[in-house]
């Protein structure tokens, strides 16, 4: 299994206990006959919010780490079809999480981590909807939408578009009578 994980955080912290912050770094060590660091993309985080320790972790299990600044300098399309490929790479499914703190403050305040930078709406929902179209996703978790922090359910109503836009992608990759999003007879 491969995964992408479109976070502001690595979520490899190397605890005894498991956390919100530790699903990556205990699937690496208990599951290494189904999960290796080479097929892990770690997307969008922001380099202030994630020690050295954790980044050389990645190193070392060769996972591949694209930071925000680098999605914003080469464009969402081409960095998601590179971490398609390295997710997928001698993988049959490819686990898709994304987490609401991945995206900027002003857009999603209702999460229990919020950054003043992060993804806006545009990027956040189009990685939605080319996940949903790509297929080998077949697990795709939503997670970090704490509507009690939330202001005027901004992040809910994200979080639901995202929802969306994965599944309008998915459609189309079941109905091949969509390309690119126009229907054909």
């Amino acid at each position: 299994i491969g995964c992408i994980n479109v976070d502001a955080h690595f979520d490899i912290k190397q605890k005894n206990a498991i956390s919100s912050g530790s699903p990556y770094y205990f699937a690496l060590k208990e599951n290494p006959q189904f999960f290796q660091g080479n097929n892990l993309v770690e997307l969008g985080m922001h380099d202030n919010f994630n020690s050295l320790q954790d980044y050389q972790y990645l190193l070392k299990k060769k996972a591949a780490v694209i930071p925000l600044a680098k999605i914003r300098q080469c464009g969402v399309d081409k960095v998601m079809t590179e971490a398609f490929k390295i997710a997928g790479n001698k993988t049959k499914t490819i686990h898709f999480s994304l987490d609401m703190d991945s995206v900027a403050e002003a857009y999603a305040p209702g999460v229990s981590a919020p950054g003043s930078d992060g993804f806006n709406p545009a990027e956040i929902i189009r990685i939605g909807y080319l996940a949903g179209a790509n297929p080998k996703i077949k697990i795709f978790d939503l997670v970090e939408v704490s509507p009690k922090h939330d202001l005027q359910n901004r992040t809910s109503r994200l979080a639901a578009t995202i929802i969306v836009a994965f599944f309008t992608g998915y459609m189309q990759r079941k109905n091949r009578k969509f390309i690119r999003g126009k229907l054909l007879n």
